[in-house]
Order: C-alpha cells, then sequence, then structure tokens
C-alpha cells in the first residue's frame, strides 16, 4: 500500500482563484460524516500543519458528532476563523461548496457510491487507501491516496495538491470522469472482492 501514498512535492501554496486581484485563501473540504474520533483529530493535525507553508481555510461539510474535535483544536491555535461549518441541508447546496474547493478530503466512512459523488464535483481528492476508494480514485489520477491513521501523509497528499494547481486540475477533470465512469457502470470492472465495499 506504500506506494499508493503521496509523495512529497513543492511546498509552495498556489490558489486557483482571486477577487479583485487578491488571492483568496486556498480552500479544503472535508466532507462528513465526523463520528470517527481519530479520523477528526487527524483532519484538525492536517490542518494546523499545512498553514505552516500554506494559508488556507476548512470547511467541514456535514455533521457528526466529533466535529467540534476539529474545532477545538483549531481554536487552540487560533485558527478556528479560518473554519467554515456547513451543516447537511443547510445552506448552500454540498455541490456548490465542493465546487469552491481546491481539494476535497472525503470521510473514511465514505461508501464507494459516495466518494463517487464527491469526485463528480470535479475536484481532486485526498482519501483513505482501501482497495475499493483505490479503484475508483486510481492513485495519482483521479486523486492522492493516504494510509488510514497516518497523519503525516495525509498532510503531504494535501500541500502536494495545493502547491501544484495544474496537478489538482487534471485531477479534478479525471475525477469527474471516473464518477461518471462509475455511474453508468458501477461495479462492472470491479473484482469480486471489491463489490463488497460499493
Amino acid at each position: 500500500m506504500s506506494r499508493l501514498v503521496a509523495r512529497a512535492g513543492s511546498r509552495n501554496c498556489q490558489q486557483s482563484r482571486s477577487t479583485a486581484g487578491v488571492p483568496e485563501l486556498a480552500t479544503i473540504v472535508a466532507a462528513g460524516p465526523f463520528d470517527d474520533l481519530e479520523h477528526a483529530h487527524h483532519l484538525a493535525a492536517m490542518f494546523i500543519r499545512v498553514q505552516q507553508t500554506c494559508r488556507t481555510r476548512m470547511v467541514l461539510l456535514g455533521e457528526g458528532t466529533r466535529r467540534g474535535v476539529v474545532v477545538r483544536r483549531a481554536a487552540e491555535r487560533r485558527l478556528h476563523t479560518r473554519l467554515v461549518l456547513v451543516d447537511d441541508g443547510v445552506g448552500p447546496l454540498p455541490t456548490d461548496q465542493l465546487a469552491a474547493a481546491d481539494l476535497v478530503i472525503p470521510s473514511p466512512a465514505s461508501t464507494v457510491s459516495a466518494l463517487a459523488e464527491t469526485m463528480a464535483a470535479g475536484r481532486a481528492v485526498v482519501t483513505s487507501a482501501s482497495p475499493a476508494a483505490a479503484a475508483l480514485v486510481m492513485p495519482y489520477s483521479a486523486g492522492l491516496l493516504y494510509t488510514p491513521g497516518d497523519v503525516s501523509a495525509m498532510t503531504t497528499a494535501v500541500e502536494r495538491l495545493l502547491s501544484h494547481p495544474e496537478l489538482r486540475g487534471e485531477m479534478g477533470i479525471r475525477a469527474s470522469q471516473a464518477a461518471q465512469r462509475h455511474r453508468l457502470h458501477p461495479l462492472r470492472q470491479w473484482p469480486d472482492d471489491l463489490r463488497k465495499h460499493a
């Protein structure tokens, strides 16, 4: 699995959008549910580490009992003003939030179908490595994978995509294409042992 994990890249952040000539903060969307305590701690640690090389904001899209962990840890570092909380069914549609992202981190609890719906927004993903996720994302094609529990690998993957706007743009296009293929043929190309994860 280690060969699937993101490799370090340039550490200079390059935002893809600007308003009135002023670059906006790079935007990471972390999609819920936020019910996994370990994942919440890893998200917070990644967000804090990324600030050392790139000023970003993070949208926590969805609800969950552990979402407050991310907020508290960010507040401890005075980064809570760079968090945006979006509850399910409140405010802009999730697709609007995803479309405004530079990259998306799906919940490790996401099904393959939910991951495909996220990828349909046309944004590169940084997702926890599993056989089913690898089959859909095709590492280094539509996104980057990190070994579950490895916050350093998650951080490296996020920094790599934030540092390379062309790469994340190309991955976003391929993510949308992979999602379309999944809609048309959700299980046809997968070995039997992967179908149970869909």
